[in-house]
């Protein structure tokens, strides 16, 4: 090995073990090191996540894993081809729809609220979880096995099928919408993908929910994917931990690299002492809640 490329790999080794990580990917070595950086940070932090005794965290480990892994069984596999199938049809249409917002205004989820937004808009402009990403939620579903899980951000019924898709019981997706015409077009993909006994769509604002007091749903998973907005996002975590039963597990979505305030927003959630573990991945935000962790831990799994 050459001199310069010996010292280089062996900088490389060193600030990987002391967790430099931000530090080896600095500069165009570090953009062609990425790769096996990233391996080298999602190894260690399955292996240490697969140390721990708490169940939720094994769970979320074993879900973590089996994504990377890619260690979907052949009628999982079916099943997520079949909700990527769904996705790419509603991408691909063209279908002239009235969207209609009944929900938050950007200032946070207990501000006013606007009502009658309408413009005119393609099913193709909404958005829907893609397969890089889709594939997490459905093995976190599984792995968790929840008798709840509480989703805001509907959509078109994408991330909720993925969810949906991983439940091996007699579990409940309870999935909240602001929006028309998602609601009606989530239920259909819902119906399509053979996993409407296990859903349930509100057409609601997000604090209509969150904020009903006795009556508000509690969960063993959530998803936050909505209100992309940093304040709003502080204060839906503030209302889903009252929520949130023993162990549970919140997912938020979009908090690496959307913007600087989800990407904040983020930050200020995982170092709150109330989040007992939390796991960045390259998209979202994992929140492990009242599971009873001794020593409060934060990993970076980049899957």
């Amino acid at each position: 090995m050459l001199p310069d490329l010996q010292r280089d790999v062996t900088r490389a080794r060193e600030l990987l073990e002391d967790g430099e990580y931000g530090r080896l990917l600095e500069g165009a070595a570090g953009r062609l090191a990425r790769p096996v950086a990233d391996e080298y940070q999602i190894r260690r932090g399955l292996s240490e996540l697969a140390r721990a005794r708490n169940p939720s965290v094994r769970a979320v480990e074993r879900a973590l894993r089996c994504v990377h892994e890619d260690g979907f069984l052949p009628y999982e596999r079916s099943q997520l081809a079949a909700v990527e199938k769904r996705r790419q049809a509603l991408a691909a249409d063209e279908t002239p729809v009235e969207y209609h917002l009944h929900g938050p205004s950007d200032e946070g989820l207990t501000e006013e609220v606007y009502e009658g937004y309408r413009h005119e808009v393609r099913v193709s402009d909404f958005p829907g979880a893609k397969p890089e990403y889709g594939p997490l939620l459905y093995a976190l579903a599984r792995e968790l096995d929840p008798d709840r899980v509480l989703e805001l951000g509907t959509c078109l019924g994408i991330s909720g099928a993925y969810i949906a898709g991983g439940f091996r019981n007699d579990n409940r997706l309870l999935t909240v919408e602001g929006g028309e015409p998602q609601v009606g077009i989530a239920r259909e993909t819902f119906a399509e993908l053979g996993v409407s006994d296990h859903t349930t769509v509100r057409h609601d604002r997000f604090q209509d929910v969150l904020l009903e007091g006795g009556e508000s749903p509690r969960f063993e998973i959530a998803f936050l994917d909505g209100h992309h907005n940093r304040e709003a996002t502080l204060e839906y975590f503030e209302a889903l931990y009252e929520l949130a039963e023993s162990g549970a597990v919140v997912v938020f979505d979009d908090v690496v690299g959307y913007s600087e305030g989800m990407d904040g927003a983020w930050r200020t959630i995982a170092a709150d002492p109330r989040v007992e573990l939390s796991v960045t991945t390259e998209r979202y935000g994992i929140a492990v809640l009242k599971a009873g962790i001794p020593e409060k831990r934060d990993f970076s799994v980049p899957v």
